[in-house]
């Protein structure tokens, strides 16, 4: 009788890198949480979506890699690998992923101001005189109309 590990094995790995992929998306989640201001309400909505997203991957893992039976001991060893994910790098990879959206977003905000500089110049120094003397010109129609009427010939 010959007792082979590989299948086993194999799914074993994959649900261990499962649980780390899991927990580096749920530190980008807690990134986006400390970039933008979100509700506890929403924190909730957040983390209740996040585990069903998991369940399903586990599932799914499961599906294409052990056809379709699930095992516990996948469950496990899911939560064990992102619980040491978690342990391990606490919050250090939520400050590095917060660090470079920083980064990137001042970047793009740099990029997006000189792409503007001419458009911004062209802008004041065309287009704002000319709405200026518009914008004058119907003030002065409209506060004195009487000017402005065709005389009557009798």
């Amino acid at each position: 009788m010959k007792i082979t590990f590989g299948p086993d094995l194999t799914y074993f790995l994959r649900s261990f890198a499962l649980g780390l992929i899991l927990g580096f998306l749920y530190d980008i989640l807690k990134a986006k949480r400390r970039i933008v201001k979100t509700s506890d309400i929403f924190i909730n909505i957040e983390d209740i979506v996040f585990a069903v997203i998991s369940g399903f991957l586990l599932i799914l893992l499961a599906y294409l890699k052990n056809n379709g039976r699930l095992r516990i001991y996948s469950i496990i060893t899911t939560a064990v690998s992102f619980a040491v994910y978690r342990a391990v790098l606490k919050d250090k990879a939520v400050s590095v992923l917060t660090n470079i959206w920083r980064v990137v977003s001042k970047a793009f905000l740099y990029l997006i101001k000189g792409v503007m500089f001419p458009i911004r110049f062209i802008f004041r120094r065309i287009f704002k005189p000319l709405f200026v003397t518009i914008k004058a010109s119907f003030h002065r129609i409209v506060d004195r109309p009487h000017k402005f009427r065709i005389k009557r010939r009798s």
